[in-house]
């Protein structure tokens, strides 16, 4: 490793190029405050743990940079810029990128190859990259507060791949999964925007104490993926595969949100009961549970045996419609309020349930039937 105090040159590129093909170490520290900045092309070999670090508040930008296929190569700024590179890795593990408390990777070009373990970490901004990953497990993106935003980061088939963050914001990212199981998961930060494709693994994206809002978000077949959001979810797009088992959790409000449920069996949907205004797509399984919110709309697949649970008091429901409600094998249950309180009446070819204060359930294409408590019950 070479250590230098003054402007990086020309020289300095090749004898990096130089020094990387003959052993491990190799590279460059940058302990002032200057650039390694001007087109350059540096090559390091084969070797392990070669590396280009600013420890200053110098920027690395506008050059070319490989590493060989040696494992714990990296580059880190410390209070500097990482920006408008081209860099490649090649298939050792435990590669890396990182910025330090003020420090910036914004506007690169990065690929890793097939090894495991390989991640950009940063404490401030990760912004419009480009970060390809290969098959590698366990590859990732960690940041602790700051933004992720205005990326496209491609993941491949590895397992474990994860984007996270403690109290941080995901936001206006393209995020793309393998099919094996991955997360996008933050303690107290915002997930937001984002355009999200998981494979065919158990996947989840998780905001344990924060928000989900305006995201698209597609899973593939694989079994048990998850959404909790129990700082609320709103105006998202969700859609799960067959797989079953495929669950969405919150806390807090589900508002506004268009979630498509698959043909597998034992998907749920678990919430307050506020906020609302939902669109529910359900498959053909059997044994969904749905907590329903207030004027949610929802559609049933063919077949399937489905619960439909209002958490709410009485007077909370607004107007909910569910389409392809099966009268034999479905059920309504009301948690918290009197089914004393409800008639039900046959209107234009479906079956209005009403409180008679504003409050109704509408089972689209359902006859009316004269025991109307075969549809409910008060317990789940």
């Amino acid at each position: 490793m070479k250590t230098i105090n003054k402007p990086f040159t020309i020289a300095d590129a090749l004898g990096l190029s130089y020094i990387g093909n003959q052993a491990d170490n190799a590279g460059i520290t940058e302990n002032g405050n200057y650039d390694i900045s001007s087109s350059f092309k540096i090559a390091l070999g084969n070797g392990n743990n070669d590396a280009i670090i600013s420890n200053g508040s110098g920027n690395i930008n506008n050059n070319h940079i490989s590493f060989g296929s040696g494992y714990g190569d990296q580059i880190t700024v410390s209070n500097g810029s990482l920006s408008r590179n081209y860099i490649n890795f090649g298939n050792g593990d435990y590669d890396q990128i990182g910025a330090g408390w003020s420090g910036s990777i914004m506007g690169n070009n990065i690929t890793f190859g097939s090894g495991s373990h390989d991640e950009i970490y940063s404490t401030n901004v990760i912004a419009n990259n480009a970060i390809k990953f290969g098959n590698g497990n366990e590859d990732g993106v960690y940041f602790y507060h700051g933004i992720l935003s205005n990326n496209s980061v491609s993941f491949g088939n590895g397992s474990s791949d994860y984007i996270f963050t403690e109290d941080g914001q995901i936001i206006n990212n393209i995020i793309t999964f393998g099919n094996s199981q991955s997360n996008v998961s933050t303690y107290s930060g915002l997930i937001s925007n984002n355009k999200i494709s998981f494979g065919g693994g158990a996947n989840f994206l998780v905001s344990f104490l924060g928000s989900v809002n305006n995201n698209w978000v597609s899973f593939g077949d694989g079994a048990g993926n998850y959404v909790v959001c129990n700082g609320g979810g709103s105006g998202n797009t969700i859609t799960f595969g067959d797989g079953g088992q495929d669950l969405i959790s919150t806390w807090g409000n589900l508002c506004n949100n268009k979630i498509t449920l698959g043909n597998g069996n034992g998907d749920s949907i678990s919430a307050s009961g506020y906020g609302g205004n939902n669109i529910i797509n359900i498959g053909s399984g059997i044994g969904d549970v749905i907590d329903v919110s207030t004027n949610d709309k929802i559609t049933v697949g063919v077949g399937g045996s489905d619960t439909f649970l209002f958490k709410q008091s009485q007077g909370s429901i607004g107007n909910v419609s569910i389409t392809h409600f099966n009268d034999a094998n479905d059920q309504i249950v009301l948690r918290n309020m009197f089914t004393d309180g409800f008639s039900a009446s046959f209107s234009h070819g479906n079956t209005v349930i009403s409180d008679g204060a504003g409050d109704s359930i509408t089972l689209i294409g359902v006859h009316a039937v004269d025991n109307l408590l075969s549809y409910f019950s008060s317990s789940y």
